[in-house]
């Protein structure tokens, strides 16, 4: 063997013992925090609205981002068939995007804050109360272009696991939107 497949197999080698000492890295390890609770566009009370929507939670005594992701819609993408040669059975792939307008059947799945908010938020929104197992939960909801950066995150697309909520309350309206000029 070469001095070079040794000297890769070495460093493969020290990655692996590496990776056996320290286990998991730390953001993948179980927590006691809550994970995402799920509901739709329906109970949230934006239904009707676009997809561009920032979340937020009030704990420790700030409003900071909440990670969020809105359900992509299943579609079908026909291909033109000049680009891939002569098989039509490659001209038809399956894919996802972000539905134009939430639908009240369309999940949101968010991570939320525990019990109810102790300062007003920073912009005009829609805060959401969910209670699950007994436990209750929030997160304020208003338009990406509202948001400020710093207090809000902008929901992805993408559907994690989630827990259902027992209920959910909402109380407040979403910001006018703003027409791009």
């Amino acid at each position: 063997m070469d001095t070079y497949r040794v000297a890769k197999i070495a460093t493969l080698l020290a990655w692996a013992l590496v990776v056996l000492a320290y286990g998991q890295p730390p953001q993948q390890t179980p927590s006691s925090e809550m994970g995402f609770i799920c509901a739709t566009a329906g109970e949230l009370g934006v239904a009707g609205e676009p997809p561009n929507l920032a979340f937020s939670v009030f704990e420790k005594g700030v409003w900071r981002p909440a990670d969020a992701f809105i359900e992509p819609e299943n579609v079908t993408f026909l291909l033109v068939p000049l680009i891939n040669g002569d098989k039509p059975e490659r001209g038809i792939v399956q894919g996802q995007l972000p539905p134009s307008v939430l639908k009240n059947e369309t999940v949101i799945c968010f991570k939320a804050g525990r019990g109810s908010p102790r300062a007003k938020p920073p912009v005009e929104g829609k805060l959401a109360v969910v209670k699950r197992q007994g436990m209750v939960y929030h997160v304020f909801i208003t338009r990406a272009d509202a948001a400020p950066h710093a207090n809000f995150s902008i929901a992805q697309m993408g559907r994690p696991h989630g827990e259902r909520p027992d209920e959910v309350k909402t109380e407040g309206a979403l910001p006018k939107s703003v027409p791009r000029g």
